[in-house]
Formats: C-alpha cells, sequence, structure tokens
C-alpha cells in the first residue's frame, strides 16, 4: 500500500499527493518503519504548510523523530505543531 500511495505523491503539493505522503507515513509506522515515515512525513510538513493534514503531520513527525531519537528536531517540530 505505501509504494501505492508514493506512487501519487511526486514532487507536487496537490491534495491527493498531500494525503498520499501521510498515508505512506501511517503505512511505514505501521510496519515500524520510522526513517520512511518520517521522510514521507517531511512531504507534508514542508510541501504543504496550508494543507489541513498539517497540524496532524506536525505531531505526528515530531513523535516519530522523537522515537527516532532526533530530540531537538523533534522539539522544534512539536512547538510547531503547537504554536500556529
Amino acid at each position: 500500500a505505501e509504494k501505492r500511495y508514493l506512487s501519487l505523491v511526486g514532487q507536487s503539493a496537490t491534495p491527493l499527493a498531500v494525503h498520499a505522503a501521510y498515508n505512506a507515513a501511517l503505512a511505514a509506522r505501521s510496519r515500524a518503519d520510522l526513517s520512511a515515515a518520517s521522510r514521507a512525513l517531511e512531504r507534508v510538513v514542508y510541501g504543504a504548510p496550508g494543507h489541513q493534514l498539517h497540524a496532524a503531520a506536525l505531531l505526528l513527525y515530531g513523535r516519530t523523530l522523537l522515537e527516532l531519537g532526533e530530540f531537538r528536531e523533534a522539539a522544534f517540530q512539536l512547538k510547531r505543531a503547537t504554536n500556529p
């Protein structure tokens, strides 16, 4: 499923691409591939700041970074999520 989602992402920030990237991150997290989840979430966080999934992606990205042990970046992203 993750490859299918990522095939829709490309380099654009269309609503479909943003949803696909977010879903790819969820799929990666479900199989405990935090690095892949982080990369997919970056596409939402940095590629579509005005999208309705942006806040949710920031929270999930922060959580994923915490789990990866990247505490400074996690704190930055979580602060962004809570201070729009």
